[in-house]
């Protein structure tokens, strides 16, 4: 308890601290400007904006919201998931293992995402709405679980218009776990009415959305649109292949070390006792327990893999899990019998799905899928403590089986926690000790107030002061080439059409310059990386030439770039362009390049 504690304290204590010009800075546009990217691939900040509009709420609470999304996840998760265990076992794991731990769970998304609310905790959230009510459903069904149901159905059909290939996937194994859970499947009522009450929820949904947010045909041609922009690229393409790539390393990193551990740990288990002595007991724990220590040494040095962003701390948990079947395993032979399933699978059938779904709720993403999972490793945590349920009376209480199996996995989850959100915060200059030095960030007319590293802040300041001096003002157009929505939304910029320019993908960004309303000729460049040329054409259609209409007022080496992420290093330097005036037209020249 106390360590979930101490983790909601420091995500509390670094709310005001930092910013983050890439993830964070598109999320924030979107929120700003949501008639703007009205047509975007996801509308996710069409539902945000409904209930936190910019207008009212600041960067800070941007973050206090998705910190309280996270909070409320793993406790409605927790209580649901000990009325599941109580029905299953007969008995629930204390509230003081399963809250804190879920707890702890929730907040990893803080060392490897940014910290606003985004569509990936949204998507979190809606998940664990659902998976709470599919298990409540399950221990005890009846009118109150089957409007917990509907509800479920709802919040995962809003979730369509946020992540539509998460929410098919995390709703459809939902559906098939309420189906084979009931003796008979599909032809029982129960099955039937669980299907009904799930599907009315969700149509709900999809019904308030084309009232309250936006019409069904207009966001089916802005998905369709968006959709086929995509795949014209190569983001996002070959998914499934990719996905399938990005598992052979977690399974290598499985086979060993974490083979090792587990045979280890299923040999203790099952040898303990027998003709080992107590000493003998006591160096297989030690061993053991230096084997899983070393890993971590392994893990953060020599194998230089990160905590922060990194594919490969997922399979810690995967690890645990595997290290828990073992001693599962090792434990009915020894006391029960041999574990078969023998016919009756069904109580399977839950710890089943809860390894499945952090892969649902990570599909579709561009990143390594296993990057994405780890805000959903609540469910790999609830499944090894199923593993825990499920061992034999004489080895649950052994002191080593649970620092194993629930102090340990804590541990790690909490260290990876604290080590990315403090030390190496998300593509974050300097660690979050470090920022100190105030700024103002955002639009008007309530703009944010932040403490960020003085390298940061320098570069921020005189950004705004260089376009000031040129002739920019808040709520104009700016076009940040690439991948810096941070910069725009920091001195009250508009990036045109979409919130985020990506390198290497100007199709999408020239489709964005066709579909916006603004007025491109007041257009102000920032430009870290040469464009492409179908940039210059998209703007040339546009009767503007770049460079040749534009002058350079300023230039700076961007301290982003020498972030610990080491990430998109190339865009090092920045240059700012302010529109020439056009014939007809006055403006005072701009001040000549710092």
């Amino acid at each position: 308890m106390g360590l979930a504690a101490a983790l909601v304290a420091m995500c509390g204590w670094a709310l005001r601290r930092g910013f983050d010009i890439t993830d964070e800075g598109f999320h924030l546009l979107n929120y700003a400007y949501p008639a703007e990217y009205s047509s975007s691939f996801s509308s996710f900040h069409l539902l945000i904006s409904q209930v936190l509009p910019a207008q009212q709420v600041s960067v800070v609470g941007y973050r206090a919201a998705s910190l309280l999304m996270a909070l409320f996840s793993a406790s409605v998760f927790s209580w649901a998931f000990r009325r599941w265990s109580a029905a299953r076992f007969g008995a629930a794991l204390p509230v003081a293992w399963v809250w804190p731990l879920f707890i702890i769970c929730s907040l990893v998304q803080y060392a490897v995402f940014p910290r606003t609310i985004n569509y990936n905790t949204l998507n979190s959230l809606a998940i664990a709405i659902f998976g709470s009510a599919v298990l409540n459903y399950l221990a005890a069904p009846g009118r109150r679980a089957l409007a917990l149901l509907g509800l479920g159905g709802l919040v995962m059909g809003l979730d369509g218009f946020v992540k539509l290939s998460s929410s098919a996937a995390a709703l459809g194994s939902g559906a098939l776990v309420l189906v084979l859970s009931a003796p008979g499947g599909f032809g029982r009522p129960a099955a039937r009415h669980s299907l009904l009450v799930l599907g009315a929820g969700a149509l709900l949904a999809i019904g308030g959305f084309g009232l309250f947010v936006k019409p069904l045909p207009a966001w089916y041609h802005d998905f369709h649109h968006e959709t086929e922009v995509l795949l014209s690229t190569s983001y996002n393409s070959g998914l499934l292949a990719r996905y399938v790539r990005d598992a052979f390393p977690t399974i290598q990193t499985l086979l060993f070390p974490f083979g090792a551990v587990a045979a280890v740990a299923g040999a203790w288990v099952y040898y303990r006792g027998r003709g080992l002595n107590r000493l003998g007991q006591h160096l297989a724990v030690v061993a053991g327990v230096a084997l899983v220590l070393g890993l971590e040494g392994y893990r953060t040095g020599l194998y230089k893999n990160t905590h922060f962003n990194g594919h490969r701390s997922a399979s810690w948990p995967l690890g645990c899990l595997l290290v828990g079947a073992a001693m599962l395993v090792a434990a009915r032979q020894r006391y029960v019998g041999p574990l078969w399933l023998r016919g009756n699978w069904r109580p399977w059938l839950v710890p089943l799905w809860l390894l499945v779904l952090p892969l649902a709720a990570a599909v579709g993403t561009g990143n390594n899928i296993f990057i994405n999972v780890q805000l959903e490793e609540m469910y790999w945590l609830a499944a090894l403590l199923v593993l825990y349920q499920s061992l034999p009376a004489p080895v649950q209480p052994l002191r080593a089986v649970r620092l194993a199996l629930v102090a340990l996995p804590a541990l790690v989850l909490a260290e990876q926690t604290a080590y990315g959100l403090l030390w190496k915060p998300y593509l974050q200059v300097e660690n979050m000790f470090q920022q100190q030095t105030p700024l103002t960030v955002g639009p008007p007319p309530h703009p944010t107030r932040l403490l960020v590293d003085a390298p940061s802040a320098r570069y921020l300041q005189a950004l705004r002061a260089a376009l000031h001096r040129a002739g920019f003002r808040p709520g104009g157009p700016l076009l940040a080439l690439y991948d810096a929505p941070g910069l725009v939304y920091a001195v009250g910029g508009v990036s045109p059409g979409n919130a985020w320019y990506f390198s290497g993908i100007d199709t999408r960004n020239s489709d964005a310059l066709a579909k916006t309303h603004l007025d491109l000729g007041r257009a102000f460049l920032l430009v870290n990386e040469k464009p492409g040329a179908g940039l210059f054409a998209s703007l040339a259609a546009r009767g503007l030439h770049f460079p040749a209409d534009y002058q350079l007022v300023h230039q700076a080496i961007s301290p982003y770039s020498r972030s610990p992420y080491q990430w998109r290093s190339q865009q090092d330097t920045l240059q700012v362009y302010a529109p020439r005036p056009r014939a007809g037209s006055f403006r005072a020249p701009p001040t000549p390049v710092d």
